[in-house]
């Protein structure tokens, strides 16, 4: 016994001397996951942006582009709005964008997000993408600048172009070429945080976004801190309306730094002493920083530092997707589960911990621009630039995301993304090989290369937890590689490839998947007859399987499966007949499946289910349900 207290004591000296060595210092939080959730069961929490203080900026801005004396010689009239970043200029274009009579006035309005690299065939590709609400399929130039005069030609168009960095003149040129097709009155907003840029743009008007003035500023504080407050009421604790006074005083007028502290302050709850100490010990840390990025940059890492280490992880796992992205909400929940960032308490399933852990984000104003379905229920949801630069800052080599160009990979790297304006191509992926202990691969990229890139992957990457593989524009092969059973530690797989048509019976060994997504696979037979070994699974997608008749009887056999989505499978003629056996099923989506002939007897046992859209009931086999 003596041996192995001195061997421990040895690597608790080892640690002590690592935290010194990398200047580690101890920042406790206790919140438990229950506790969590239970906060949030009691807390009126503010969703959706509030556009506090920005009406007259609003006014200006619709009136510019309602103006049809602007002095311009071209159809298309250039405006701009300039302000450093966290003023809230994206969050003003949308309410402009979104103004009736801004509405009235256009025949199409479009959006983009630019960020630092102007390319414009990704632009094109973008705005086509907008209008069309589906990803262009055309890559050649030439045919996609044909494609977007179809859409823009002889219509009085509003474009606005968020988050535009581009000082290249030229570049500016040749965009504008293609957007001269537009009637007269078209209008091209831009947003950006610097003058140069608006004046690359021949800008005919350049509005200067300014901060919030202090009555608007403390309205906003008072809605983020205190939540339930009444707009125009005052606080009976006078001390609490001077201390916070004091901490508004700080932000510099900059609506994002005053959203995110006083979210923060909302969760601390609304007490002199805690205020007081946040303001003289925490806050007057930040405020040494002077340069305006650095400036709201720290005040934001302030708010991530008190986060609960669960929602640290979750937050910073969205660094793999690109700026301006539109993240699925339950797609990245499912992600979270599948790395073990949320773990079940009690009863309680993790998908829900999951979706407490999303709207803690939300409600700290960590993610934004939310989209809701028509149920009001949200879908969708964007992450602002400046809290991307955040989490970018402080995963280093861990998560890698790769949009345009090559990132470092190295040993330390354990979640890799990359999106279709990266081009992937085999030779790129061999940049990827020194991680060794990769546990998530995202790849968004037209590769022709797919099947050997596919034929790689279960070979160098044997400890995968998740792997999303969408090349459906170029891919041509037809069936996986056998391989693919190797990746034993899977948990969640997406793949959506246009032209598969079969699944290797090695696809049943992944005995830990628990999410399996085979969307918009057109030409996929059938699935594993030995679906059964799949006993983890809880998540089953065949969306836009036009082709699939019959699902095998052993899907049946998976009594962990909560989720079964059919939409659109619309050569399916029945489910098998022992569904009622998934006694977990919860949700069955049968949206667009007009071969189905009847539902099975016995879907009364389905005492877990919560939805199903359509219900088939044969005239001579009752459903019993």
């Amino acid at each position: 016994m003596g041996h192995k207290i001195r061997d421990i004591r040895e690597k608790l000296k080892a640690i002590d001397a690592d935290k010194n060595q990398f200047y580690f210092s101890e920042h406790v939080i206790i919140t438990r996951d229950d506790e969590l959730r239970k906060s949030r069961e009691t807390i009126s929490f503010i969703c959706d942006d509030e556009v506090v203080g920005r009406d007259p900026d609003k006014k200006a801005i619709i009136d510019l582009l309602l103006n049809t004396d602007l002095n311009t010689k071209e159809n298309i009239g250039m405006i701009a709005i300039v302000g450093m970043g966290g003023l809230g200029k994206t969050t003003l274009a949308q309410t402009v964008y979104n103004n009736e009579n801004i509405t009235k006035h256009f025949d199409l309005k479009l959006w983009v997000c630019v960020s630092e690299d102007f390319d414009i065939k990704v632009i094109v590709e973008k705005i086509i993408e907008f209008a069309t609400r589906k990803k262009p399929e055309i890559l050649q130039m030439d045919s996609l600048q044909s494609d977007l005069r179809t859409h823009i030609n002889g219509k009085k168009y509003l474009l606005i172009m968020d988050d535009v960095w581009n000082e290249d003149y030229e570049k500016w040129v040749n965009l504008k070429r293609l957007l001269t097709g537009g009637a007269s009155g078209s209008r091209v907003l831009i947003t950006t945080r610097h003058r140069r840029v608006a004046e690359t743009f021949d800008t005919t008007s350049c509005y200067d976004l300014g901060e919030l003035d202090d009555k608007s500023a403390w309205l906003l504080f008072k809605k983020m801190a205190l939540g339930s407050e009444e707009p125009g009421k005052e606080l009976e604790n006078s001390n609490l309306v001077d201390i916070g006074k004091e901490i508004v005083v700080k932000f510099k007028g900059l609506p994002l730094a005053i959203r995110t502290i006083g979210r923060l302050l909302y969760a601390k709850k609304p007490e002199y002493h805690l205020w007081l100490t946040f303001k003289d010990k925490e806050l007057s840390r930040v405020l040494e920083q002077r340069e305006e990025t650095q400036f709201i940059l720290s005040i934001l890492e302030l708010s991530y530092h008190h986060l609960p280490s669960s929602l640290k992880q979750c937050f910073l796992y969205c660094t793999l997707f690109p700026k301006d992205y539109n993240i699925r909400k339950d797609e990245v929940i499912k992600q979270w589960v599948t790395q073990s960032f949320v773990q079940s308490v009690g009863i309680i399933e993790p998908y829900d911990i999951g979706e407490d852990y999303f709207m803690e984000l939300l409600s700290r104003s960590f993610f934004q621009d939310v989209t809701r379905n028509e149920m009001g229920d949200i879908i969708k949801f964007k992450i602002h630039d400046l809290m991307n630069d955040l989490a970018c800052s402080i995963v280093k080599k861990e998560y890698v995301s790769m949009d345009v160009n090559d990132k470092v990979v190295t040993g330390r790297t354990r979640h890799i993304s990359i999106y279709h304006n990266f081009g992937i191509k085999l030779e790129n992926l061999k940049l990827l090989y020194e991680a060794k202990n990769l546990q998530t691969l995202i790849i968004d990229a037209p590769t022709k290369d797919a099947q050997k890139v596919l034929n790689l992957i279960p070979t160098k990457f044997l400890r995968l937890r998740t792997l999303s593989f969408d090349s459906s524009i170029f891919s041509t092969f037809q069936v996986l590689p056998k391989s693919i059973g190797k990746l034993k530690h899977l948990r969640y797989l997406n793949i959506c490839l246009y032209e598969l048509q079969f699944l290797p019976n090695s696809i049943t060994k992944l005995y830990n998947l628990e999410t399996l997504i085979l969307d918009w696979c057109e030409h996929l037979q059938e699935l594993p007859r030995d679906a059964k070994n799949w006993m983890k699974l809880r998540y089953l997608s065949l969306t836009g399987n036009t082709e699939i008749k019959f699902l095998p009887d052993s899907i049946a056999s998976l009594q962990n499966l909560e989720t079964l989505i059919l939409q659109d499978c619309s050569l399916l003629r029945e489910l098998p007949k022992d569904i009622k056996k998934c006694v977990n099923l919860k949700h069955l989506d049968l949206r667009g499946c007009n071969a189905l002939t009847h539902l099975p007897k016995g879907l009364g046992e389905l005492t877990n289910l919560q939805t199903m859209n359509l219900f088939i009931l044969n005239k001579d086999v009752g459903c019993e349900i």
